[in-house]
């Protein structure tokens, strides 16, 4: 994902997976980033430990 945007689109349309404990927490605190109220970097953490949840691998850049 190149932005927090691009994370909310993919989390909330196209994740393989429909429940999950880091899903629903990468979920609202990716919302919460896109309305300015936390710092990107947290909803970048939250989107890896979703993705891990989901048991997919993901690239840093």
């Amino acid at each position: 994902m190149k932005s927090t945007r691009e994370a909310v689109e993919c989390l909330l349309s196209r994740w393989p997976q429909r429940d999950g404990r880091a899903l629903a927490a990468a979920k609202r605190t990716c919302l919460q980033a896109l309305d300015g109220k936390i710092k990107t970097e947290k909803a970048r953490r939250a989107f890896i430990k979703a993705a891990e949840e989901a048991h997919l691998s993901v690239r840093s850049q």
